[in-house]
Parts: C-alpha cells; structure tokens; sequence
C-alpha cells in the first residue's frame, strides 16, 4: 500500500499540530508569566513540533519508499523539496535581516532584537545550520521557529540515501535503534553537562520523531498492515505516549525530562494512526478530521508556523500592548489578534506566493519503474 497516497485526514492532524503552537506561542507572547491552569494547558502546545516530526518521517519515508528504484530517486526528491521549503523560507530571511532592522530603527524599538539580528551569522540561516550552530541561544524572535525547519532539512539530506541502500528490514531496524536510544543518548549528555535547553534544538537529540514517523510509514506497507491494528496501534500509543509527557510537562520530574520527547514521540503516533485508520472507516473521527477549516489550517501550516512569531511580535511588543491595556482580557484579546494576521498573511503567501511556486512539482513526477 502506496503512504505516499494523499490522506485528507493527515492535513487534518498537521492543522492541529500548527493550532496547538499558535496557541502555545500566542499565550506566552500575550499573557504576564503565571503558573495557573490556562498556563499549564497552553504549554502541552509545544508538542506540536513533535506531531510535525512523525507526520515528517511518516510522509517522507512514504514517498521515498515508493519512489525507490524509479529513476529520478534522488532529483526528484531534492528538487520538489526545495520548491516546498526554500522559497518561502529564503523571503522569510530576506525579511528578517533585511526589512526588520528598518522597522526596528525607524520605530525606535527593541535595541535588543536589532542587535541580535545585527550579530547573528548570516550564512549560518542560509545553509540551515542554525539549531547546530547557536543552539538554545537565543536569537532573534522573527526567525525563532526555524530550528525545527533545520532538523528537518538535516533529516531531509541522510535519510533519502539510508532508504535507498537499506531493505526495509535493515531500515526498520535503523529507526527503531534510533527511537530507542534517543533518550538514552540525552540522559547521557544531561549527565554530561549538556543543558536541557541544547538538546530541544540539535538535531541528534530530536529524532524520535522522524524515526517514529519513518517506522509507522515501512509498517504501513508492510504485510503485516491491517486496519484493525491500526486501530490498537493507535489507542496503545496514544495510552503510552499522552499521559506520561504531559506529567513531564507539568513540571513533576527534571529527572525524567530526557525521555519527554520520546513521550511526544509516541503520543504523536497515536494522533497519525487515528488518521489512517479514519481515512477507511466512517466515524465522528473522520469527519472531524475532514472539516474544511482544520484541513485549511494544515494546507497552509507551513507559513502559518514561519509567520506567527513575528506577527505576535509585532502585534504585541511593539504595537498593540499599550493600546489593548493590561489585564487578562486584552491578553485574551492579543492572543487571538495575532492568530487572525497570521491566517491573513499565510492566506496571501498561498495564494499569491507558495501555489504558485508549486504547481512547478508537476514537471518532477516520479516515471515508472521500467
């Protein structure tokens, strides 16, 4: 069974994951630093990330799979890549080093942000380098969310080789090595001196994800694959993964802190089974997953998780906070601003921008196998 194969629902999950980190971003940008229930619940939304890494590896293996042996393998796959990620990626720098100092200057505002993006290496954002380079030292708001891109070009550049060398088999077994030894290799560095903080941004230390994804994508195909397992697949998940990461989350153990992403790993699993398994059944499940607004907010995920941390930015720490006021309702009021101008912008750029660039991937389709 082809994974490659457009799955409606999935565009469903990956509008959840891009809400669950507006919501995560919005919160802390607009509301004073508290520890009450609303916090605590808008924090599980950095887990969104981690439904981003498995629909990565799920999706990508997929299609790599598929494409194995035909010819164009590694063309194709690089170049359809590249209409997706670069354009839209390279505007953002553009932007962010270009224009956004002229802003700052002009409005005499946030010395501190003009001089991280003053200070910042260049080159670094531009060859994708910046979560190995700088780590989780902070650097300017208007590119902040581009680490996860980079873990995911890093992944984008290995992975496409080991899976066109590698059986399945050889290649099941490299995923599940690396889903399991992942907290293990952060509990080492934790114990080593590695702060906490580094080991959210590199790349070697964020692989449960993309692993996970990738072995969910070679059982799909493989002859063991049945609906009904899906659906214990995903409950089991679901079961192992939730649970245990929003304790983590909650504060409840530093010592346990290694294996959190291995957690969301596994949750995140549990959310893409279900879409599979709703994509050949009819349940309230799958309707949910199909309704237009969420699949919208997935079509256009992509810049809306590019664009949110600057429009926050500048709705809230340079524009509106001395016109909304203080206290919970204008915080409120904040939070869902800088949501509907990141719709708006992600709207534009795909309609005017990113569609545009990509109806070129129809010139790279995979021939068939002679």
């Amino acid at each position: 069974m082809k994974t490659s194969a457009h799955i409606p629902e999935l565009d469903g999950i990956r509008g959840i994951a891009v809400l669950m980190v507006l919501v995560y971003h919005g919160y802390f940008f607009s509301f004073e630093p508290s520890e009450n229930w609303a916090a605590r619940l808008a924090s599980f939304g950095i887990s969104g990330v981690d439904l981003f890494f498995v629909l990565s590896g799920f999706l990508i293996t997929g299609i790599l799979l598929d494409a194995k042996g035909r010819p164009g393998y590694f063309r194709n796959f690089y170049a359809r890549r590249a209409l997706r990620i670069w354009p839209l990626y390279y505007l953002l720098l553009v932007l962010s080093f270009g224009l956004a100092p002229l802003l700052l200057v002009h409005f005499h505002l946030h010395p501190g942000e003009l001089q991280l993006i003053e200070d910042r290496n260049k080159f670094v954002y531009i060859f994708l380098l910046q979560n190995l380079w700088y780590g989780a030292v902070v650097g300017p708001k208007v590119v902040a969310v581009t680490w996860s891109l980079a873990v995911e070009e890093q992944f984008y550049i290995a992975w496409p080789w080991l899976v066109f060398l590698c059986s399945r088999k050889v290649l099941a077994w490299i995923s599940a090595a690396m889903f399991v030894l992942s907290p293990f290799v952060r509990y080492w560095a934790w114990r080593h001196g590695v702060n906490l903080g580094t080991m959210a941004f590199v790349t070697w230390f964020r692989l449960d994800g993309l692993s996970l994804g990738a072995l969910l994508a070679l059982y799909r195909q493989s002859t063991f694959f049945s609906l009904r397992h899906m659906k214990w697949l995903a409950l089991a998940a679901l079961a192992a993964g939730v649970p245990p990461s929003m304790w983590i989350l909650d504060g409840h153990s530093n010592f346990l802190w290694p294996a959190l992403y291995s957690a969301l790993a596994v949750g995140s699993v549990g959310a893409v089974s279900v879409a599979i398994w709703c994509s050949q059944t009819d349940s309230i499940f799958r309707r949910a997953l199909r309704s237009g607004w969420l699949r919208y907010s997935g079509k256009i995920s992509y810049c809306l998780y590019l664009v949110h941390v600057p429009v926050y930015y500048g709705l809230v720490d340079i524009f509106a906070r001395s016109r909304f006021g203080a206290g919970t309702g204008a915080a409120f009021s904040l939070m869902v601003a800088g949501m509907v101008g990141s719709f708006i912008v992600a709207t534009l750029s795909w309609y005017l921008f990113e569609s545009q660039i990509l109806k070129l991937k129809t010139r790279l389709q995979y021939t068939p196998q002679a």
